[in-house]
């Protein structure tokens, strides 16, 4: 058995590494730990397209694979848990959406979630 990651797998992972040893390390150390949600934060991870991986992909999003959403957690919770926080309940919010919402309720809060910054 092969247990590597696939490149695109790899390939998130260095995306996700870069955008928080970045962008979001300069957050973190603007906002500490706070129990707050900041809102930079939370358009600074909309723009990088991290929340379309909690998508469908016949919604918008990337689709949603258990390997990619761990990958992007490690990332984040390395650098500022408030991050991590943020995309596991955006996860545990928009999930019984995806596996029981109405095709209207899919499209009118799946595509806000992947498009909206705040």
């Amino acid at each position: 058995m092969d247990f590597n990651l696939s490149e695109e797998s790899r390939t998130l992972k260095e995306r996700c590494q870069r955008f928080s040893q970045t962008r979001l390390r300069e957050i973190s150390d603007q906002f500490g730990e706070t129990a707050d949600v900041p809102a930079p934060m939370v358009k600074a991870m909309a723009e990088e397209g991290i929340f379309r991986y909690l998508i469908p992909e016949d919604f918008g999003g990337y689709g949603i694979k258990a390997l990619n959403l761990c990958l992007i957690r490690e990332e984040l919770a390395q650098v500022y848990a408030p991050a991590d926080v943020t995309f596991a309940m955006q996860g545990l919010g928009s999930y019984p959406i995806v596996i029981a919402g109405s095709d209207e309720q899919k499209k009118k809060y799946l595509s806000r979630m992947r498009t909206e910054t705040s």
